[in-house]
């Protein structure tokens, strides 16, 4: 609580109208693990218990352990876990929560994550198991992990990694969290755009962490402090207005916060929404690179600003459901960037791409280089100025349409859809053709208005697998398809062609299909509208 009320004082002093939310959650708190090898010798591991797990007793669990590699379903396969404790390293393979699922549905009785980074670091990993994005439902409350879960570091894992490759190795395990539903604070403030007719650009980043998370993300929040401070002389040059957010439940509830935010802002997101800029793990020391993660209509936006700060334009990579990126469903176009590592450091960490410490005791302030940070800096305000001042939105649908083409174009080559998306590219170039020739338009509004209702038209449909009202859970396997709604092709196509359940896909397939040729359509539409 302390934490949201600096917040607040701290936007109330630089002018910005602050706001100190308390909202009830689903949350979770990592109590205590223990954890001993029973055979075949005896030793004691340092662990510490995963939050949103289901507790063992204070006697624990005793059962064989079995190594499952990064944890894949595939890792599954000719390994009878029933029963069994599974061991899976972190640095690869699903997220941590899906990996937990899927121990679940084979039968593991409990499941132990091997922290990421060279074996001389003796850091424990700390997380949460809850695969379900914001606060739960009555159906997908049954789609949380049950089942015990402990970090260890990573040379106690290579330790029991080699036992287990000799022969049978036993273990009892505890582990214990705290699960209930209670209130946690966040704070946001409003910057009002001198020139801005009520649209808002959001700017957020997750304020609680696992103790002491200077790099995650005690960093970034003192950069949106420093924006918001930095940014609020300019406001009569602001054609936006923008939100700078401090969001809880990051860690103890599974980006609670920013999706309760949504959930409870919808109509204002909805119609005034015009994009969302994450702020998270920023100003890693000895990094190599920029690297900016976004939505395909933001490309030439961020890269012309980068280009400008930095010289030339980030690193790009296609943005994810990984991070605290709850706004894609309802169709705001989205981005995060921070300064990364090289390949070769990431390989010398044993794949650890967030730094050796991340999520550990050992995220200490000498994780954060000042001039990298002082760089970022000034990359976002970049950003934030250039989205707030410039008449017309900055996005580009000719990328999106030529991105959606090459996506449907590898599914149809397996499931021909025969969807009108030459039509939706021919609208989208005729659209950017003539916002090039009016940059300055007497009426920006009217383009800024298709612009946004083709994010919501689009996105809910080509970037999720449950839609515009719902979150998909923690790395849903749909979600690295071509086409999420159509992720299970594959498993269609290896039926047999008088198989039920083929007969079955049969339909759900050419529904989804259906539902992509009317979201191409209905796009298409808008943007003649909006040129009429």
């Amino acid at each position: 609580l302390r934490a949201a009320e600096y917040f607040a004082e701290q936007l109330d002093t630089y002018g910005l109208e602050a706001h100190l939310d308390q909202f009830t959650t689903y949350r979770s708190a990592p109590l205590r693990g223990d954890l001993r090898i029973l055979t075949p010798e005896t030793m004691d591991i340092a662990c510490e218990a995963c939050g949103h797990i289901v507790s063992t007793s204070d006697i624990g669990i005793e059962a064989d352990l079995i190594f499952v590699g990064p944890g894949a379903p595939a890792d599954y396969e000719n390994k009878d876990v029933r029963g069994r404790i599974v061991l899976t390293d972190i640095t690869s393979g699903p997220a941590r929560p899906e990996k937990a699922r899927i121990a679940v549905d084979h039968q593991a009785a409990g499941i132990i994550f091997i922290n990421m980074g060279p074996p001389e670091h003796h850091n424990i990993p700390m997380g949460a198991i809850k695969s379900v994005w914001g606060n739960p439902t009555r159906a997908s409350m049954a789609e949380i992990p049950q089942i015990p879960a402990i970090g260890i570091t990573r040379a106690d894992g290579d330790r029991l990694n080699a036992l287990c490759g000799r022969g049978r190795v036993h273990i009892r395990m505890i582990a214990q969290a705290s699960r209930d539903w209670g209130p946690l604070p966040q704070t946001w403030g409003r910057l009002q755009g001198g020139a801005s007719n009520g649209d808002v650009l959001i700017v957020g980043g997750h304020f609680d962490a696992w103790e002491p998370g200077m790099s995650d993300n005690a960093a970034g929040n003192a950069l949106i402090l420093e924006l918001a401070e930095r940014i609020y002389p300019l406001r009569d040059q602001l054609k936006r207005d923008i939100i700078f957010a401090f969001w809880n439940g990051h860690e103890i509830g599974e980006i609670v916060g920013s999706t309760w935010f949504l959930d409870t802002h919808w109509d204002e997101i909805d119609e005034r929404g015009i994009a969302y800029f994450n702020v998270d793990s920023v100003g890693f020391t000895r990094t190599s690179h920029f690297e900016t993660a976004s939505t395909t209509e933001l490309i030439r936006f961020h890269q012309d600003v980068e280009s400008r700060v930095l010289g030339s334009p980030a690193h790009r990579k296609k943005l994810t459901r990984g991070n605290e990126q709850p706004f894609i469903p309802i169709g705001l176009p989205s981005l995060e960037g921070s300064y990364r590592y090289s390949e070769q450091q990431i390989a010398a960490w044993n794949g650890a791409g967030g730094g050796w410490w991340w999520h550990s005791m050992a995220d200490t302030l000498d994780k954060v280089d000042s001039e990298r940070y002082r760089q970022t800096r000034g990359i976002y305000a970049g950003y934030i100025l250039e989205m707030c001042m410039r008449p017309i939105l900055p996005f580009n649908y000719a990328d999106v349409a030529e991105n959606l083409k090459d996506r449907i174009m590898q599914v149809d080559q397996h499931y021909a859809m025969d969807l009108p998306v030459d039509a939706f590219c021919d609208a989208a170039e005729s659209l950017m053709n003539r916002i090039s020739d009016e940059p300055n338009p007497v009426d920006p509004d009217r383009f800024n208005h298709t612009l946004k209702r083709l994010s919501r038209i689009l996105m809910p449909v080509f970037e999720t697998f449950g839609g515009r009202y719902d979150q998909d859970r923690v790395a849903h396997p749909a979600l690295s398809s071509p086409i999420p709604i159509l992720h299970e092709l594959q498993d269609y196509l290896d039926l047999p062609e008088d198989d039920e359940q083929r007969h079955l896909m049969d339909t759900e397939l050419l529904r989804g299909r259906n539902q992509l040729s009317d979201t191409l359509r209905r796009a298409t539409e808008e943007i003649y509208r909006g040129l009429a």
